[in-house]
């Protein structure tokens, strides 16, 4: 191979540092959260540093285990965050990048190759599923590998090199099998290809074989046991296995109309792979996409037609299953999409060259021109990525939703009290078997089953009470101390697929030791009030903390209400039940000490203002009457100076 100028590995090297720069930035934060599949692969690889050297993990489903192995040394530095997982994801993304400069250029020539990887570095595709650790990822690499090993048995001038990438190219084939669920379906891109060749030169064939062979054998002794495991999830979601009496061939129909949409119509409408309806390509290089199919079917070569071949042999996996089009299952056809692509731009620069000189241009102004066209189409492919993703992807909340960011949050905040020693008590309906609970919080291995709740074994007179308040847990509160200081911070919003508005995931019920404190004023017969301040937390907003006391059982539901006035006149209000709505007070025992905060938002200028502070019964809205801690009446509400 001749040497490539210096411009070329420039722009290859610049290249990979943008896809590294759009793969890693704020890793395991962006997107939010961890889903269960992610989890999943976590788990797998905790066992495997515990020495379960397993081929193929048969959990959630089944698991094929390069990926798993992958991530081993990553958990074992980085321990169970998503940033662990997350970062052997974004390295496969970006040597994947590599591998598809190397399979354009093996195939066609080195600026089809830069232009691949250039085209693939700025999909939003890629780059979505290079910042999840989805084992997927994993396949593109080895396909490109395989391919472009292959190709190069072409242009090996002697035959001791082409034997050596001839088994190159089936040592990575093997390992295909071990990525993806699609991998078998390299199969029917590479037979024919093998065959072809074998025909010339049985040799390169045997040596293609065998080291297929060899990798492929734990795999295989693997599949023989248990091949029923590895055929069971494709079995789930085929077309093929819906119910009797339905209409299979109107299905597949159906789903070839959205597959062949995906790249210029709307894409993939899951949150975890895609912004749901976003085409795969940009109108820029959809373009070029279609330009370089053309160019393909032109040109008739054996790469031309292995790289149409590759497209539609991996969109197959994605064609003959539910939820078409299917991001995850089609992800072996992403770098030919990307290499077709490259073809057309390539295509595209010619053209115009082509034209400019023609009509008496210099042949360098020429060749800028085309050039440059093919750099603006990235340009305006790379900027609707990177506004698509860091933008408006990872700041919706059902990308943090379908990920499963409350599962993260529980965990974090399982850690964190731990951390601080801690007591933690788990309600029973939060757990669920939850994978990324177990991944991100190890304590989960050693927690206590006391039926209703979990119970860590870190013994305190400081904790939390963790609770799923989507259904009545006031059950739990007899698990508390008493009497307690009680506080409660909420979790984040969850929304599953299946529930039709967001739900609150958890909130966290803190609660200590009591500390002495004299009552500043009484409200009814039952409740005191302790403290009360007031103090700015934001721009235009006043915070205003509150500790009740509750001196025997309150039997009624009462609401919190803060007002703001200025010269008598209401200006803002915040009305709440205690404990940001999840302490009611008929919850509240006697000796209990409820804090609660509730934030007020006051244009600063319209001072001077007065904070007033009551309850009210929720039955009729009547507020309770005021006394001092002497029983002199006081209206019915307090005013609390402003800090």
């Amino acid at each position: 191979m001749r040497r490539l100028p210096l411009w070329h590995i420039a722009a290859v090297l610049g290249v990979l540092w943008v896809g590294a720069a759009l793969r890693w930035a704020h890793i395991g934060a962006l997107p939010p959260g961890l889903y269960r599949d992610e989890a999943f692969y976590g788990l797998d690889a905790l066992r495997l540093l515990e020495g379960d050297l397993s081929v193929y993990f048969v959990a959630n489903n089944g698991r094929e285990a390069l990926f798993i192995y992958a991530l081993a040394p990553s958990v074992a530095a980085l321990g169970r965050t998503p940033e662990a997982l997350r970062w052997v994801a974004a390295w496969f993304g970006v040597l994947t990048l590599a591998a598809v400069y190397a399979a354009g250029r093996a195939m066609f020539s080195p600026r089809v190759g830069l232009l691949a990887a250039a085209v693939t570095a700025l999909t939003f595709w890629h780059v979505a599923l290079s910042r999840v650790a989805f084992r997927a990822i994993t396949l593109p690499l080895l396909v490109c590998l395989t391919l472009a090993a292959w190709f190069l048995t072409a242009r090996a001038r002697h035959a001791q090199q082409r034997y050596r990438w001839a088994s190159l190219a089936g040592g990575a084939f093997g390992l295909t099998f071990y990525t993806y669920a699609a991998a078998p379906f390299l199969a029917l891109l590479m037979l024919p290809l093998v065959a072809r060749r074998a025909c010339r030169d049985w040799r390169l064939g045997v040596a293609f074989a065998l080291t297929a062979l060899a990798v492929l054998l734990p795999f295989g002794i693997w599949l023989l046991r248990h091949g029923a495991a590895f055929l069971s999830r494709p079995a789930q979601v085929s077309i093929f296995s819906a119910e009797p009496g339905s209409a299979w061939w109107v299905a597949l129909g159906e789903n070839a109309l959205r597959v062949l949409g995906m790249f210029f119509v709307a894409g993939d409408a899951i949150w975890r792979h895609n912004l749901p309806g976003r085409p795969v390509f940009d109108p820029a290089l959809a373009l070029a996409f279609v330009l370089g199919i053309g160019e393909a079917l032109r040109r008739r070569s054996a790469a031309s037609v292995a790289a149409l071949g590759w497209l539609l042999v991996f969109l197959v996996p994605t064609l003959i299953s539910a939820d078409a089009p299917h991001f995850l299952r089609a992800i072996g056809a992403l770098p030919a999409a990307c290499l077709l692509a490259a073809l057309g731009l390539d295509g595209l620069r010619r053209m115009i060259a082509v034209s400019l000189l023609k009509r008496g241009f210099s042949a360098s102004l020429a060749a800028a021109a085309g050039s440059g066209a093919a750099v603006l189409a990235l340009a305006f492919g790379g900027v609707s990525t990177a506004q698509a993703y860091f933008g408006d992807y990872v700041h919706r909340p059902l990308t943090a939703h379908w990920l499963e960011f409350h599962e993260v949050a529980l965990g974090r905040a399982i850690n964190s009290a731990l951390e601080q020693q801690q007591r933690v008590l788990l309600d029973r309906r939060l757990v669920s078997e939850s994978p990324t609970l177990r991944f991100i919080a190890p304590a989960m291995d050693f927690v206590g089953d006391m039926g209703a709740y979990f119970a860590f074994p870190v013994r305190a007179e400081r904790g939390v009470l963790l609770v799923e308040p989507n259904y009545d847990w006031t059950a739990l509160r007899d698990v508390l101390p008493s009497p307690a200081q009680l506080s409660v911070t909420l979790g984040p919003m969850a929304q599953n697929d299946r529930d039709p508005q967001p739900r609150r995931a958890f909130i966290a019920v803190a609660f200590e030791p009591l500390k002495k404190a004299e009552p500043q004023w009484r409200f009814g017969n039952s409740i005191e009030l302790i403290e009360a301040s007031v103090a700015p937390s934001a721009d235009e907003q006043y915070a205003v903390t509150l500790a009740w006391r509750a001196l025997r059982p309150v039997t009624e539901a009462l609401g919190v209400f803060v007002h703001v006035l200025h010269n008598g006149q209401l200006l803002a209000q915040a009305d709440s039940a205690p404990g940001q709505g999840y302490l009611p007070t008929y919850f509240w025992r006697p000796g209990d000490v409820i804090r609660d905060t509730l934030t007020v938002r006051v244009p600063r200028e319209r001072a001077p203002l007065v904070i007033a502070v009551g309850m009210y019964r929720y039955a009729d809205l009547r507020r309770l009457s005021v006394f001092t801690p002497q029983g002199a009446p006081h209206g019915d509400s307090v005013i609390i100076p402003l800090r």
